[in-house]
């Protein structure tokens, strides 16, 4: 299954254009993947397969924020992680 959403440049955020947005939310809700999703993720509604799914995606881009800061912090080779362990707090 591919899905895409596309958004209304002209409309911008009107209420037309959530509507419109909820409209088709609603519509793929409805069909298999509204099924599968409440049936893989054990959700009871919608509305919990929808939040599920939104927390989920939200998550993953944050995880893939970080990965893309693997390699540009600069560590200093002085540093002795040994010696900050065995101080005494």
């Amino acid at each position: 299954m591919n899905f895409s959403f596309e958004r209304d440049s002209a409309a911008g955020n009107s209420a037309g254009t959530l509507l419109q947005s909820s409209v088709k939310v609603n519509e793929l809700f409805r069909g298999a993947l509204g099924r599968a999703a409440r049936r893989i993720g054990h959700h009871k509604t919608k509305k919990e397969a929808v939040t599920t799914a939104l927390s989920e995606y939200i998550a993953h881009r944050k995880r893939l924020e970080i990965l893309d800061l693997f390699g540009t912090v600069d560590f200093d080779p002085a540093y002795d992680y040994q010696a900050e362990r065995r101080k005494k707090r």
